[in-house]
């Protein structure tokens, strides 16, 4: 009895998106018909369904209190759709997506979220409010969460089905810790489940080659959400964190490269890993399965190991990671030295 309370917003969620793509379906493929210049838009409209089906599941679940920090991440939430569909309509700036990132983490603190501790290598958690300024470091470090999440999986959604695929891994990685005895927290699990059900809807349709887009309502919402969840059940922010480690590291190597290379660092371009295992002939269900297989091999490391296993865990997948992005950067451009000769 006790799984059919995580099990009905799972099909809350599922079910309210799977209408709604469907209805988005229909609507695309009338303006594919009439050769409307609105098509290629309508086609990045797939977040709204993951929203509205998660906001659906959470405030008809009569066993979640709304509590500060739930309105604040409901408010957040509604934030995103409107601003998600404005950008891709119109296909705003970075430094406005900043802005409305850093306006987001502000406004969850506001509204109750902290993070009382941080991870430190080898020495588990260290409380914040047991040193100076613990409570504007705890800010700062929400804001830097939230924007990094956010922006990693906005970044990640450069190949259909890819986004999703690492989002369900990390969603399913909260609620089974969530829902474990030593953490044992029902409305993360109530959350998660909801989440799940919504984000796996919209794989069903991002499946390569994708029918519906996430868009920028869709990826900044999942970061959201799957970021705003980590820190909502007891700062499980290093869980987190190491489950997300692929994409974080592939980010963070290519805002390097970016500034190396005297470009701007915040400019997309195709440096990023999933197009450039693309370049060297992987196709993108290769990739998206590649991807959810690592994902889901370190989320299971993550959930069976504690504090100083986490960080050993750290130190072995960051080198793994390191290891084969500089592999597919050689191989890459061996392969175009090659092509020029």
């Amino acid at each position: 009895m006790e799984w059919f309370f995580y099990v009905q917003p799972f099909l809350s969620g599922f079910t309210v998106a799977v209408c709604i793509l469907f209805l988005l379906q229909a609507i695309v493929a009338r303006c594919k018909n009439m050769g409307s210049a609105f098509f290629p838009r309508t086609r990045r409209f797939g977040g709204v369904a993951v929203l509205l089906g998660f906001l659906f599941s959470v405030l008809s679940n009569d066993r979640l209190v709304i509590t500060p920090a739930l309105f604040g991440m409901i408010l957040g939430s509604i934030a995103i759709l409107s601003f998600g569909l404005w950008d891709d309509v119109k296909k705003l700036g970075w430094k406005i997506q900043l802005v409305f990132q850093i306006a987001l983490g502000s406004m969850l603190f506001a509204s109750g979220f902290r993070i009382l501790s941080l991870p430190m290598p080898f020495m588990g958690h260290v409380s914040l409010e047991t040193i100076p300024m613990g409570v504007a470091i705890g800010f700062f470090a929400l804001l830097f969460w939230i924007v990094l999440v956010m922006n990693v999986l906005n970044w990640a959604d450069g190949i259909d089905g890819l986004l999703p695929s690492i989002s369900l891994v990390s969603c399913s990685v909260i609620f089974l810790l969530a829902l474990s005895p030593e953490v044992s927290q029902p409305p993360i699990g109530i959350l998660s489940a909801a989440l799940f059900g919504s984000i796996l809807a919209l794989f069903f349709w991002n499946i390569p080659p994708a029918r519906i887009l996430a868009g920028t309502s869709g990826s900044f919402f999942i970061g959201f959400a799957i970021s705003s969840l980590a820190v909502l059940s007891g700062t499980k922010i290093a869980t987190a964190l190491l489950v997300l480690l692929l994409p974080v590291l592939d980010a963070l190597w290519v805002f390097v490269e970016r500034l190396r290379s005297g470009t701007s660092p915040f400019h997309g371009d195709f440096r990023h890993l999933h197009y450039r295992l693309r370049d060297i002939g992987w196709s993108d269900r290769r990739i998206v399965a590649w991807y959810t297989i690592f994902t889901t091999g370190v989320g299971i490391l993550a959930l069976s190991t504690r504090a100083f296993g986490k960080t050993l865990s750290f130190v072995l997948v960051c080198g793994l990671v390191i290891s084969f992005l500089a592999w597919v950067r050689k191989t890459v451009n061996t392969g175009q030295k090659t092509q020029t000769v």
